[in-house]
């Protein structure tokens, strides 16, 4: 589904493949590769990392490094859902232009991506959340409605560069 070069002990994603795993995530060429599955991969190699994707039965969570977009202060966190309605796993809270994750549950959508309690929501999907009239409510409403991908923007806390995770589901071959 995609080709993995390690480079001075950091691994990148050297190709994604038209039809595999991962053609419809926001991961691209070029991306840094942190963890996948929960597994870190700094100083890992290439054959490591294949590894882990081949072994995974179900899905296959990567956490990537982006040095692209230019806006090192957003978290994108992108989550392949199986269908409508799927269990989201996180609650958010608050309103008036300041929504926050206030709960993320352990086996949940977003478990192995990079949102944090108490971070502050940006967007789901197309939906800005930081007008005043959007409510927490409504955010979830547009993530359990959608179908196939999910996309979560948050503040970053402490991150230098804009990260992306995504969830896809593994082909059974």
């Amino acid at each position: 589904s995609m080709s993995v070069l390690a480079d001075d002990e950091i691994l990148v994603i050297s190709e994604i493949h038209e039809f595999g795993l991962f053609a419809d995530s926001p991961i691209e060429v070029g991306d840094e590769i942190l963890s996948i599955n929960g597994t870190e991969c700094n100083g890992k190699s290439a054959k490591f990392a294949t590894s882990i994707i081949r072994k995974a039965t179900s899905v296959v969570a990567i956490v990537v490094c982006s040095f692209r977009g230019g806006n090192s202060g957003v978290i994108w966190n992108h989550a392949a859902k199986s269908q409508e309605e799927s269990t989201l796993g996180i609650v958010l809270s608050g309103g008036g232009g300041i929504i926050r994750v206030k709960k993320i549950v352990s086996n949940g959508l977003f478990s192995h991506s990079l949102l944090q309690i108490g971070d502050r929501v940006l967007a789901v999907n197309d939906m800005d959340c930081c007008v005043a009239d959007v409510t927490p409510q409504q955010a979830i409403v547009v993530l359990r409605s959608s179908t196939g991908g999910v996309l979560v923007a948050t503040r970053a806390t402490a991150s230098i560069h804009s990260k992306t995770s995504s969830l896809a589901k593994k082909e059974n071959s």
